[in-house]
Parts: C-alpha cells; structure tokens; sequence
C-alpha cells in the first residue's frame, strides 16, 4: 500500500508552513489562503486551515533502510524539532518485530512526527541524509472506538490485513511495509509519550490500490480515496 497524498488540517497554517518548507527543508508545491502543499519524496502532504481545537496527528516518513543514524544528525542540526524521549530517557528505538529503527519529533502544531528505517527494504542509499533523503509517508495514524470492527472493515474493503499478523483492540497496523494504516483506540498514548492521546481528526488519504475506489469511515471525518496502482507498484 502506498500513501500518495495525505490531507491534514491546522489551526496554525503559517506556523506549520515555516516548519514543514524551512524546518525540514520540504519542497513548498502550492499556497493559497486556506492551505498549502509540500512534497515529502513520493507523497504529496496538504494542510489546510481550520477553527477545530484539539487536532493532533501521527504520522511517519520512511528514511532509506541504512539512514536513520544520519537523519536524526542532520534533524539535530535544524533550528528545531527536539526528539522525543521515552520514559526511560530513550531517543532512538529499535522495533524486532518490525525489524525497524526510528525516532519521533514534534512539528509546529504538536503533530507527532517519526522517521523510520525499515531494515527488511531493500532501499539503502551511499547519499548524505538531508531532505530529498525522505522517500514517502508511510503511516497515517486513525484514532476509532472499536479498533478490531475497524480493521475488519479494512480487510473486507481494501483487503488490508494487519501488519506481520499482529492484531490487538488498541493498537493494529493495517497494510504491509511500504504503506500502513495505524488504527489505535481513541485516547491511546502515542508512543514515546504519555501525553499525546490519540483524538479523532479529518484525514483525506489517497493510496494506491487494485481498483480505484472511496470510502468513508464513517461515522469519523476519515476519507479514502483508492487509485489504481502505478507500474514502478
């Protein structure tokens, strides 16, 4: 599954604009008013403006399998973010199961951001890690009341199933290691936090699928839209 656009909103758009194009570097596609759209390697990122309090997103960008050492230098470099620690004071992590490495970030509007290196893709690159290093968003996360009903209804729509087999009724990853969607139960921590409960926020996402196709989840404000697959897919 690949994340080929992802829709976000912010209260905050000039701050998040100054984060995403001078922060990390990320090319600025277009601006209006009421949003704008920068380039994170293969997916395009949009947010738009809102008056709705309490948004707060998860998601991830995928660095090549050997880079995660270098982008958490080149990201200590930047004016801003600070890495999130762990409760035990960690800043960098290792998932076995997964067989990944990654780190987590805040952006301007307190949006949990992660770089992960996903060691099983056969991505790794001799280049210095800066921000054309980033391939693509990789993880959106979908904060719901009843997470295994919601994973159900990803299979049965989209034949998503959940990550490495690993389901639970709080926290499910549904689709495989190019794209995912991160389930959890609403109010769950994030990780590393203890702080950053997961709400309901508007998501648009577009991914690449067998036939195209949309789809809301209802009853939350989560819009789908399936195009079909690219050849390089």
């Amino acid at each position: 599954m690949r994340i080929t656009e992802l829709h976000l909103s912010t209260q905050d758009l000039h701050a998040q604009r100054l984060f995403y194009t001078r922060t990390l570097g990320l090319p600025l596609l277009t601006e209006t008013s009421a949003s704008f759209t920068i380039q994170a390697g293969a997916t395009r990122l949009l947010f738009q403006r809102t008056e709705q309090e309490g948004i707060r997103y998860h998601f991830a960008f995928s660095t090549p399998s050997n880079k995660l050492a270098h982008a958490k230098k080149w990201l200590l470099t930047r004016t801003s973010p600070i890495l999130l620690l762990s409760s035990d004071g960690q800043d960098e992590f290792y998932g076995e199961s997964w067989n990944v490495s990654n780190l987590y970030f805040y952006d301007a509007a307190g949006n949990i951001l992660e770089f992960i290196a996903h060691h099983d893709m056969p991505d790794s690159s001799p280049d210095e890690f800066d921000e054309h290093s980033v391939l693509y968003i990789s993880e959106i996360g979908l904060a719901v009341d009843d997470v295994l009903a919601q994973v159900a209804e990803f299979k049965d729509r989209f034949g998503l199933e959940p990550y490495r087999g690993e389901l639970s009724d709080t926290f499910t990853a549904v689709g495989d290691i190019s794209g995912l969607f991160i389930v959890v139960k609403i109010g769950r921590f994030w990780f590393p936090t203890e702080t950053g409960a997961a709400p309901v926020a508007p998501v648009e996402v577009t991914i690449e699928g067998a036939e195209q196709q949309q789809y809301h989840a209802s009853p939350y404000p989560y819009e789908i839209d399936v195009v079909a697959k690219t050849s390089r897919s």
